[in-house]
């Protein structure tokens, strides 16, 4: 608070908005109905409408003049503008500007200091500023390098004026002339800092708070007094608590208000040098020995700890509706016994659903409280699975960490509605299970009503118009999922299925198969247009950088002709401009729908990972298929620059190809690399994934030529368990390796001219080995798309038969659609 109006006798307080700098004038008002404090009146004086966008200013008695101040404001760009009260006295571009940092006066010099944009902190006087004019350079008084960016500037005056410097990582004392006085190297992230002189000794006293929510006290460079604090501070000042000097006032980045005291003589702790012993070698080994003893007994897996929070997750079954809108509510039930320093509950859905509580914190948390969130289908991304996992970390006061997961089951009536069924669709699924067919109204209960068929139900995302039919065939032990979008699919596919094993889970030779062909063509172009979205959109990312350094480079030359002595016409810079920024925004929006189509591909992508992984799993039941499967179609689908989902996926592909479903050693020799860089074509991806599923579906597992040539395949059950041996691991036929080496070596030592007999028929059996696995890829599709047990075609007839599609026919004219 100064004064900045001659008019007035008391005082004014300054504010300064964007592009506004106010001067309101604080009254005291008379009549209090209240007894404690003083109630003040804010009225506006004057204000000063700023054609700049303001960073900072100072206030001071700027040219020797008493008894009023004066204010200066610097932009954004680097303009200096001066202000003497009411009126508008004159401005100035500051040289070599970069960026704004904060800037000081010194009353005693009158002079400016100022950080330019090569990290020189420089000093200009206000009488040099003044007679500046467009054709005059400003002359510095003095300049000393820092090399780093500025925190805070502030003044002390005790014989003579010192000058503080609180930078990113070191803290500096200059005088006013601009010579170094102290330097210390700080050894944490500076946020804020304060400085004081003490009452007697006049010593320099220097508050800095700290990133880590420390506040140091330092007498120039050498630090008396630490304290921890509960809040990261961005300003700290210090304060007078009645007549008590010593206080702090800490202000953190969400507005909250902090004061502490710390002392005004603080008695400071000095460590006792350590006597210097001979240590006892033998005691020393005996104390290790029992400290190692009690880490070992220590069992970290101790159901005290484990049991120290319990959770209970209550799903309400019955959907509701919000503004048009299907929501779900849900409670979690937390319970501690003991006390936590602090919890974090995540609750994580995947999209479209999204959870109205997201991420809850406590502190200093004990009892039972109750967490209820609500979730909703938002968005217009396919939902590929309807698990809801609520995520629960705490740390105690001991500084043990724990974490505790918990996963259910969204209901089904969520993302779905019953409508009619259709007669055809372009993408059919076909399940038989080995026991009495049941009806649908019997297991999709809850979308049953009486005029339900029982031979066939008809589904509908809350956010797709895709219809999904279920039908069930009158002659056989099938149920068909038809529709024309193959990723609406998966939530009913795997509804049908774990339905049906729970109707039948007492009965052990119950099982399910899938008797239709694999969608891999669906899926390869799913693929197909994920990759092209996605290069797109780097594409785009990169048009964008170019039109924007375009931009500023506009900008740049528009800046500098403005501030030129005879500045030219900017009429074509002007057209330029706006034809820039025009092509600026054209590319943003394609940018923007590219981001909306990505995203829902990246659904539908996720969708049918989950789906074919569940048709693999219906016909391979062996462990170690059911893992490679999980690797191979992960539903974590994600995009970077470099390695995405699908390089992910073809590196992961290749690499089991080359280890666990290689036929021979030769196959792991003529592998190529795995490509760690981005994703050219998705040829490549689609070759491995067929072979891969072609060998799964096959049951092969790996097989290994002997010296006689015999082929022996290693199944789960008769060589190695799974958990002893992980999947990847190469059982390497040494001799072979010994002899292929020795062979290389013999051929890099001789200089032969032309190829030996030896060499000419290893060249043949290549040639061969490669045309037979090129015919192997050919045929995979087809070996594919039959059932795995040729017996059961002649019992269940496969779903694209003309037999078959009347069958359905029939099931679909008894329901009368």
């Amino acid at each position: 608070m100064k004064k900045f109006n001659n008019g007035s006798q008391g005082k004014q307080l300054a504010v300064l908005h964007q592009r506004l700098f106010s001067v309101y004038s604080l009254k005291k008002k008379e009549t209090q109905e209240s007894k404690v404090g003083d109630q003040v009146i804010i009225e506006l004086v004057y204000q000063h409408v700023l054609r700049h966008s303001a960073h900072s200013f100072v206030l001071g008695s700027f040219g020797g003049v008493r008894g009023r101040h004066f204010i200066s404001i610097l932009s954004l760009d680097g303009l200096l503008s001066f202000y003497e009260q009411e009126s508008f006295a004159f401005q100035v571009y500051m040289p070599d500007f970069l960026l704004p940092f904060t800037f000081t006066y010194l009353d005693s010099t009158d002079s400016f200091l100022f950080l330019n944009g090569y990290l020189t902190f420089d000093c200009y006087s206000y009488q040099s500023i003044a007679s500046a004019g467009s054709d005059k350079k400003l002359i510095k008084s003095w300049e000393y390098g820092l090399g780093e960016g500025i925190i805070d500037v502030q003044t002390v005056k005790r014989n003579e004026l010192t000058i503080v410097v609180l930078s990113e990582r070191n803290l500096y004392g200059l005088s006013q002339n601009g010579s170094l006085v102290f330097a210390k190297r700080l050894e944490y992230t500076p946020l804020a800092f304060c400085t004081y002189l003490t009452d007697h000794e006049k010593k320099l006293m220097i508050v800095i708070a700290t990133e880590g929510r420390y506040i140091n006290l330092y007498e120039e460079t050498n630090l008396k007094w630490a304290m921890k604090i509960g809040q990261t501070p961005v300003c700290v000042k210090r304060i007078f608590l009645n007549q008590l000097p010593g206080g702090l006032v800490l202000l953190s980045e969400d507005g909250f208000l902090q004061c502490v005291y710390v002392g005004t003589h603080p008695s400071v702790y000095l460590v006792s040098e350590i006597a210097e012993e001979e240590i006892d070698v033998s005691k020393a080994e005996s104390e290790l020995r029992d400290l190692q003893k009690k880490i070992k007994s220590n069992d970290l897996d101790d159901p005290i700890v484990a049991d120290l929070i319990t959770m209970q997750v209550n799903i309400d079954r019955t959907v509701k509706k919000q503004n048009d809108l299907k929501v779900c509510d849900m409670m979690v039930e937390l319970d501690s016994q003991s006390f936590v320093r602090s919890l974090q509950v995540l609750v994580q859905v995947d999209p479209p659903l999204v959870s109205t509580t997201g991420t809850n914190y406590f502190t200093n948390f004990s009892g039972r409280t109750f967490l209820e969130s609500r979730v909703q289908v938002q968005g217009h991304e396919i939902p590929s699975s309807l698990a809801v996992r609520i995520v629960v970390t705490y740390v105690t006061n001991e500084g043990v960490a724990g974490c505790i997961t918990k996963e259910d089951t969204l209901p089904l009536s969520l993302v779905l509605v019953e409508v009619p069924p259709v007669k055809e669709a372009q993408h059919k699924l076909t399940v038989s299970i080995n026991k009495p067919i049941l009806g649908v109204n019997t297991l999709f209960k809850e979308f049953s009503t009486e005029e339900t068929s029982p031979h066939s139900i008809g589904f509908k995302l809350v956010n797709s118009e895709d219809i999904i039919s279920i039908l069930v065939a009158k002659s056989s032990k099938r149920y068909r999922i038809q529709s024309d979008s193959l990723a609406v699919v998966t939530l009913p596919f795997f509804a049908l299925v774990e339905r049906l094993k729970l109707q039948f889970r007492k009965q052990s030779d119950f099982h399910l198969t899938n008797t239709s062909s694999l969608p891999l063509e669906a899926y390869f172009e799913c693929i197909r247009v994920h990759h092209d979205l996605n290069n797109r959109r780097k594409r785009l990312e990169d048009q964008l950088l170019k039109e924007t350094g375009q931009y500023r480079t506009i900008q740049k030359k528009v800046l500098i002709n403005l501030k030129d002595a005879a500045p030219k016409p900017s009429s074509k810079f002007h057209k330029i401009l706006a034809d820039t920024t025009r092509m600026v925004f054209t590319t943003l929006n394609k940018l923007e729908s590219t981001e909306k189509e990505l995203l829902l591909s990246r659904s539908c992508l996720a969708s049918l990972n989950r789906l074919l992984r569940g048709l693999l799993e219906l016909n391979n039941q062996r462990e170690t298929n059911l893992s490679l499967l999980g690797r191979m179609f992960d539903t974590f689908v994600h995009d970077v620059d470099e390695q995405g989902c699908l390089e992910v996926q073809e590196a992961t592909a290749s690499f089991i190809l080359r280890t666990v479903l290689s036929k021979s050693d030769k196959d792991e020799e003529k592998a190529t690399e795995i490509s760690k860089g981005p994703m050219k074509d998705t040829s490549r991806l689609t070759r491995h994934l067929t072979v891969a599923i072609d060998r799964i579906t096959k049951g092969l597992n790996r097989k290994r030529n002997d010296q006689k040539g015999t082929q022996d395949e290693i199944d789960d059950e008769d060589g190695f368990p799974d958990d002893l041996i992980p999947a990847g691991t190469k059982f390497a036929n040494l001799n072979q390796e010994i002899s292929n080496k020795a062979t290389k070596e013999s051929k890099m030592a001789g200089c032969m001219i032309g190829p030996t007999n030896t060499e000419k028929k290893l060249e043949k059996k290549e040639e061969i080995a490669e045309e037979r696995e090129t015919q192997e890829e050919r045929n995979a599709k087809e070996q594919i798309n039959r059932p795995e047990d040729p017996s059961a075609a002649a019992h269940v007839a496969v779903a694209d038969d003309d037999e078959d599609d009347a069958i359905w026919d029939v099931q679909m004219e008894e329901v009368e659609i």
